[in-house]
């Protein structure tokens, strides 16, 4: 019987290794995934809304609502999405916003502020059934300092 243990506790110990570093490395990883972010509180931005969207002025105009956490504002990138499932990149004119606000970074608030009107400008040779909107953030106090994460996303129609 003392044979028996010895050779478990000889192979259970390299298992019990390998779990750990493994377990130790994807704990590293678990900031890089979104759902984890949102679950812990690390993504910039929570309580994504779009209140209203049209087809006008050569595209998609989007607005809505959002509130801002944390970190600072780099960018945003928008994407048309197409039939096939596969995204294009398109230009973003955010210039209609700065009638309701200057724009650029939101200082984090405890309070819910609109964003938009923005307008997913359509590129002539695609047809989109989608959209997508990616913002950039960087200086961030937890997680990864620089986050891309999907802002706001819908189908290509009126609502």
């Amino acid at each position: 019987m003392e044979k028996t243990r010895v050779a478990v506790r000889k192979s259970l110990t390299p298992f019990v290794l390998v779990a750990l570093i493994v377990g130790y490395a994807w704990t590293e990883r678990l900031p890089e995934y979104r759902w984890y972010r949102d679950l812990m509180g690390m993504t910039p931005f929570s309580e994504v809304s779009v209140s209203a969207q049209e087809i006008a002025r050569g595209g998609l105009v989007v607005q809505g609502w959002m509130r801002k956490d944390r970190c600072e504002f780099d960018h945003l990138t928008a994407y048309v999405i197409r039939n096939d499932g596969s995204r294009a990149w398109a230009p973003l004119d955010v210039s209609p916003e700065h009638g309701v606000w200057r724009g650029g970074n939101r200082p984090p608030s405890d309070r819910i502020e609109t964003w938009g009107p923005w307008v997913i400008v359509r590129p002539e040779t695609i047809e989109p059934t989608g959209w997508e909107i990616l913002v950039t953030h960087t200086n961030c106090p937890r997680g990864p300092a620089r986050q891309t994460n999907t802002f706001a996303a819908g189908d290509w129609q009126d609502q």
